[in-house]
């Protein structure tokens, strides 16, 4: 039974709390998050660099791509790491914005980069800038576009191709080569006899027809080797003169040549691309091996030819699944870049080595891919399920975290879209026609129904107040031809369909009366519907305020009113929704639009909404996929992160959990999963044993909540004194109560003592802390005294609590 014995507003005990800060000095702020084990955006350049050329320093590769993360390293678009420890560290402050695209070193040893960045530690570079040793520097005036590769002709002229056309760098100014307006150039390689040849996706230059390939003789551009049907992304020139094309294309100079051809000088020749589709890069080893990179393909996106036949780059294993660039070090290993989470069992995120034998993290890190859903063990651990992968650690789609470390839950678990852990520490996880069940040892097929393809599937799972499990999507009891049914429940024996069939349950939600809210496409009659309601004996469905809509979230708030987050139909229209409140009669909006998909709703316990998804506004204010709803406006929560958020969670100690597809968030590394805590978090600590037998489970306390406390192990039938108190204290029991048991102490000083009814063993005490910053950091102490209604009339306790107050 809840007491409304104290009322911290009125109560004069807390006029003496210690001060504490302000509310405005509390602050959000996310937790030192996991890296990723590699870099957080594509790796699109490479090139191997020893900065000193004859000097102490060894052999470097230096990367470049979309990337601002290397594991821990903050790393703007470029990196260079040492081969030899696997450090890697910042050239200068990096790139402003844009990408970089191309990496080259010029027979000075400097290291030049291109792309479509503008400005370097806000130094304008225009698309081309030079590493002076300490800093990015221009080259002359730039090229003003973005650049896509660059080589040298023989005279030493350094030519770089871009959006706008073709530039060549004399050493006092860029110049063009042809037209000043020839778009769509790739790439770029220079003949035995100084003639340059571009390929890319361009259809003509000047109004002439070349299909993308062209020559430069030194005057013009002319067609070259009969063009390509489609885009050519990389040239390579082999000692003999001979050309090496690869890229999207299927045929090239008529000749069927599926991404990868070679010209010997009059014919086109297909050389059986390894490669499944785009070739990407292309590299003559030093041994004169062929490697070629791209995406996917029997040996995955790499191969190499030897002249003869393709190969694997490390025997018996598989290349990473998209390569965009390559580099090779003297000793023969080879350092990949592109767009992939891991190589077979070794966790890399768009970095990797291969040595003759083996591939290697170049940086290490926590998992790849995202989290979708997360759900609380009962010990408190987390349980997260999704689309990552932790190799080598035995961990695919599901994953427990403890104390900071994830887990493996059993096997490889087949299934990602939701999970559910249990008061027993059973573990629910499936998606579609799949559920299983976790039972401590072993996955064990679950569900009202087995899988059956074609009959729609399970779409949630939530565990209802009862302890039972209830299942919503849109699904056949018992497999074919068994009864549809929108929503299950499994009372611990058995299941059974509720209500009857109306459609399809997206998300559900639970009110504290057990009336069950659902988000979705139900079925009435007067039409499709958004929302169905389950009172316990039958369904009804109702609509959003206005117009067809999709919702993605459904939350019930504890004085019965509904949430809800909906777009417009289709998704795709406006890529925008809004959250509203139906509080039994009438729609009222929370705040206007987010741009993008608020997927996911949740409440403090401060009741503070916050909206997570895909979005990455409010009311056109930035808010990168988490939003706070204060009461009055949608506000910004601690900068969000760089992606989509699909899952949050609120953890024992107040923090909220986060999880997504993301690598930062507020700015630092955080690989997709994340925790935002407080600078005025709560506290709780035992203040003392009171009777043996006797609990005491006590929320933590927040300023805008209301706190609660459950007393445990009571007599079957008693009253219970509350004591709440500024301050502790040690006085046995019996100095109070002649009927006290003997061992029981008072750990409260009694400041405020309220009468509470005992039931089933148990009791609860609550009351409302106000919003009111002076209560921060103040300290309470909470015990409950319980006198058994019987002859004994023995009076016990509790243990004590010790609570501080904190501010979310």
């Amino acid at each position: 039974m809840i007491s409304s014995l104290l009322r911290l507003s009125q109560a004069t005990v807390w006029l003496g709390l210690a001060a504490s800060p302000a509310i405005g000095q509390c602050t959000n702020l996310w937790r030192p998050g996991e890296v990723v084990p590699g870099t957080d955006r594509d790796v699109l350049a490479a090139v191997a660099w020893d900065p000193d050329g004859a000097g102490p320093a060894g052999e470097q590769v230096v990367f470049g791509g979309a990337f601002q993360w290397v594991g821990a390293v903050a790393a703007r678009r470029v990196v260079l790491c040492d081969p030899a420890t696997n450090v890697c560290t910042p050239l200068g402050t990096g790139f402003d914005d844009g990408i970089v695209q191309a990496l080259f070193v010029l027979p000075s040893g400097e290291l030049i980069a291109g792309g479509s960045f503008t400005a370097a530690g806000g130094v304008p570079v225009a698309g081309v800038a030079r590493w002076n040793g300490t800093a990015w520097a221009p080259i002359g005036a730039g090229v003003g576009a973005a650049v896509t590769d660059f080589v040298l002709l023989p005279n030493g002229d350094l030519v770089a191709s871009t959006t706008q056309g073709v530039r060549r760098w004399s050493g006092g100014v860029w110049t063009a080569i042809g037209p000043a307006w020839f778009p769509g150039v790739a790439t770029l390689a220079t003949l035995p006899n100084g003639d340059l040849i571009a390929g890319g996706y361009f259809d003509d230059i000047g109004g002439v027809f070349y299909e993308n390939l062209a020559r430069w003789t030194g005057t013009a551009w002319v067609p070259f080797a009969g063009g390509a049907e489609s885009t050519v992304d990389e040239l390579l020139v082999l000692p003999n003169g001979e050309v090496v094309a690869g890229g999207q294309f299927t045929s090239i100079g008529s000749v069927a040549s599926p991404y990868l051809a070679r010209w010997n000088g009059s014919t086109w020749a297909s050389m059986n691309c390894p490669v499944a589709a785009h070739v990407r890069t292309l590299l003559r080893r030093a041994n004169g091996d062929l490697l070629v990179g791209g995406f996917g393909g029997t040996f995955g996106g790499a191969a190499l030819w030897n002249g003869a036949s393709w190969s694997a780059v490390v025997p018996g294993t598989s290349a990473p699944g998209e390569v965009r660039a390559v580099a090779e070090l003297a000793n023969g290993d080879l350092l990949f870049g592109g767009r992939f989470f891991s190589v077979g069992t070794t966790a890399a995120r768009n970095l990797v080595r291969a040595t003759a034998t083996a591939w290697s993290p170049i940086a290490t890190g926590a998992p790849t891919l995202g989290v979708v859903a997360m759900s609380l063990a009962p010990n408190g651990d987390l349980v997260a399920s999704g689309n990552f992968f932790f190799p080598g650690l035995g961990l695919r789609q599901i994953a427990r975290r403890s104390a900071g470390v994830w887990s493996p839950i059993g096997a490889v678990l087949t299934g990602n879209q939701f999970v559910q852990a249990l008061p027993n520490g059973d573990i629910i996880a499936g998606y579609g026609g799949v559920l299983q069940r976790w039972d401590g040892s072993t996955w064990n097929t679950f569900g009202p129904a087995p899988p059956v393809s074609g009959i729609g599937g399970y779409n949630c799972v939530a565990l209802a107040a009862n302890g039972d499990v209830l299942v919503g999507g849109n699904f056949a009891m018992g497999g074919v031809g068994g009864l549809p049914a929108s929503l299950a429940r499994w009372d611990g024996s058995t299941w059974s369909r509720v209500g009857g069939f109306i459609g399809t349950v997206a998300r559900l939600d639970e009110a504290t009366d057990g009336t069950i809210v659902a988000v979705g496409s139900f079925l009435g009659a007067s039409g499709a519907h958004e929302l169905a309601c389950f009172d316990g004996v039958q369904w009804s469905t109702w609509d959003l305020a206005a117009g067809q809509q999709a919702a993605s979230a459904v939350l019930v708030l504890p004085d019965g009113s509904v949430v809800v987050s909906a777009a417009p139909v289709p998704f795709g229209g406006a890529n925008s929704s809004h959250v509203q409140r139906w509080d039994g009669s009438t729609w009222t909006p929370l705040g206007g639009v987010f741009t993008g998909i608020a997927t996911r709703l949740l409440r403090l316990p401060d009741g503070d909404l916050v909206a997570s998804g895909g979005f990455t506004a409010v009311n056109g204010v930035p808010a990168r996929g988490l939003a706070r709803w204060d009461g009055v406006a949608w506000q910004p929560l601690a900068a969000g992160v760089d992606g989509t958020i699909a899952a949050t969670l609120l953890l024992p100690n107040g923090d909220l959990a986060v999880g997504g597809n993301f690598t930062q968030a507020g700015g630092g590394p955080s690989a997709h999963f994340a925790e935002l805590t407080t600078s005025c978090p709560a506290g709780r600590q035992s203040g003392g044993a009171g009777c043996a037998g006797h609990g005491l489970d006590a929320e933590l306390a927040w300023i805008g909540a209301t706190w609660r406390a459950t007393a445990t192990g009571l007599p079957p039938a008693a009253i219970a004194f509350a004591v709440t108190g500024a301050g502790s204290a040690a006085v046995p029991l019996g100095l109070v109560f002649g009927t006290a048991l003997p061992g029981c102490t008072l750990h409260v000083q009694p400041d405020i003592v309220g009468l509470v009814l005992a039931a089933g063993g148990a009791s609860t005490t609550a009351f409302a802390i106000p919003e009111a910053p002076a209560l921060v950091g103040a300290v309470f102490h909470h015990q409950v005294v319980p006198l058994a209604l019987d002859a004994t009339l023995a009076v016990t306790a509790t243990d004590a609590v010790r609570l501080v107050v904190g501010a979310f």
